[in-house]
């Protein structure tokens, strides 16, 4: 089927000097974030956990990135960390398991929460990143994952279904089209 794309923001930023605007851009490492109502990562949330949102992808910047890593190695330090801090949460309105905030703070997520998390990751470590979801009428159940580009090459990172898989945690990274519509049909 087709999908739909949205970025939720420019990533790239200027740098240190980058200025909160109203509480909806904040910088994380050198990057902006679009914190603002409907952006791909504070979809659904209130400020309070916007500030943990952010809090948390600070965490991973200042604790777990290296800025001298590869594209690659940064797009698997973001995907098996948020396996390591997050579970699956198959009921989205469990502990607002469908957005970032339940995936990087509460811990529990579903696959929009997974998803939108992980383009958080991305996004703080400048890796071009975007949220892809199903066409549907029905976003509580419709799937979603992350398209990442890698030295100049686009990739699907479907981190919510590596994490619920009992075969191998690394199907679904940096695979392509055809790899992943053979495993998810």
């Amino acid at each position: 089927g087709s999908d739909n794309q949205e970025s939720g923001s420019d990533n790239q930023g200027s740098g240190g000097d980058n200025q909160e605007s109203g509480g909806q851009t904040g910088s994380v490492g050198d990057y902006n974030l679009d914190f603002s109502s409907g952006s791909s990562y504070a979809n659904g949330l209130n400020e309070t956990m916007i500030e943990e949102v952010r809090a948390a992808v600070a965490k991973f910047i200042d604790n777990e990135y290296d800025p001298n890593a590869s594209d690659y190695d940064k797009v698997l330090l973001a995907h098996d960390y948020l396996m390591s801090i997050t579970s699956y949460q198959g009921n989205p309105n469990a502990n607002a398991a469908w957005t970032s905030w339940g995936a990087l703070v509460y811990g529990e997520a579903t696959c929009w929460g997974y998803a939108s998390a992980y383009k958080a990751l991305c996004d703080a470590m400048g890796i071009p990143c975007y949220f892809v979801k199903e066409t549907g009428d029905d976003d509580a159940n419709t799937h979603t994952w992350n398209v990442v580009q890698v030295d100049g090459q686009w990739y699907i990172v479907d981190v919510c279904s590596d994490d619920k898989s009992s075969y191998s945690h690394y199907v679904y990274f940096l695979c392509s089209d055809e790899h992943f519509n053979k495993y998810e049909s």
